[in-house]
Parts: C-alpha cells; sequence; structure tokens
C-alpha cells in the first residue's frame, strides 16, 4: 500500500516535470542581463541612460523618431567605448560570453573594416536585453537596452529600414 502510493507520487512528479519542461521555452538558469557585468569585467567604462530621458531626446529628429517603436519598452540603455589595441580580443571575449549565458544571435555582419554582431537575451516571449556589439580597427562600441522590448517593435522598425 505505501510503495504503491510513493510510486504513484514519483510517477506523477516526473510527468508533471517532463510536461513543465516541454511547455517551457526559455532557460531560466542564465535569463539574467549581464552585457554591465561583462564590460566591467573587461575594465570598459560605460555611461547608462534611463530610457525616458532616450525617449525624449529622439523626439527632436524625424529620423530618430522612426525607431521609437523599439524603444517602447526600453528601461535603460548602457553604451560603451574602447579603444584598446587588443578591441578584436575584447569583441570575441564578450561575444562568447553572451552565448554562454543564452543570448541569441540575432545578426552577424562582418565588413573589410568592421565586425557587427546583434544578440538578444528573451524571456516569456519578450527581449529582456538587445545587444549591438561593433568591433572597428581599434576600438569596441556596445549599446545595450534593457528592459521589456517586443518583438513587434523590433519588426516595425526594420520594416522601416528596409522600404
Amino acid at each position: 500500500m505505501i510503495m504503491r502510493r510513493l510510486l504513484r507520487i514519483i510517477i506523477t512528479s516526473c510527468l508533471g516535470f517532463m510536461l513543465l519542461q516541454a511547455y517551457s521555452s526559455e532557460v531560466d538558469v542564465n535569463s539574467r542581463p549581464i552585457m554591465r557585468k561583462l564590460l566591467r569585467g573587461e575594465q570598459i567604462r560605460a555611461i547608462t541612460v534611463p530610457g525616458f530621458l532616450i525617449r525624449y531626446i529622439m523626439l527632436f529628429d524625424a529620423e530618430t523618431r522612426e525607431i521609437q517603436p523599439l524603444l517602447k519598452g526600453v528601461t535603460s540603455a548602457t553604451f560603451a567605448l574602447s579603444n584598446n589595441n587588443n578591441a578584436p580580443g575584447i569583441f570575441e571575449r564578450i561575444g562568447n560570453s553572451l552565448g554562454l549565458f543564452g543570448y541569441e544571435n540575432l545578426l552577424d555582419v562582418i565588413d573589410s573594416d568592421s565586425k557587427i554582431t546583434i544578440r538578444q537575451l528573451k524571456q516569456r516571449n519578450r527581449i529582456k536585453e538587445l545587444v549591438f556589439l561593433i568591433n572597428e580597427a581599434e576600438s569596441v562600441i556596445c549599446l545595450s537596452m534593457r528592459g521589456k522590448i517586443t518583438n513587434e517593435g523590433l519588426l516595425e522598425v526594420v520594416a522601416k529600414f528596409a522600404d
């Protein structure tokens, strides 16, 4: 009797965990934005600006108003620039670390003198952090936007620039 009850609890628990895992589309363990920590680890100074201030500044120019849908859910943005002789190494280390912490690669652009990588950290069908990494000859530029960015806002901005 006790063995049956124990076996029933174990089987029910296992099935529950399997169903929970099957319906879970997010990686919970690594779902924290880490870009600021990576920049500190590379000893790169960064400036963080609140999202409302960025949206306000962008109202003054017609071209920047086109990216307003992307900025709707942004709570803060971090800007960083590193003029270092080891810029390619820094770019690779940050890119590899982002990949290890669950950031999805959206786009890689390799030009003759620069590389651009765009990565996202998703949580519950929203983008929690969107990272733009740019590697030029002797510098690394980083823009990180944090918040609850929607896929629709990102697609709307891409559609505007594709026309």
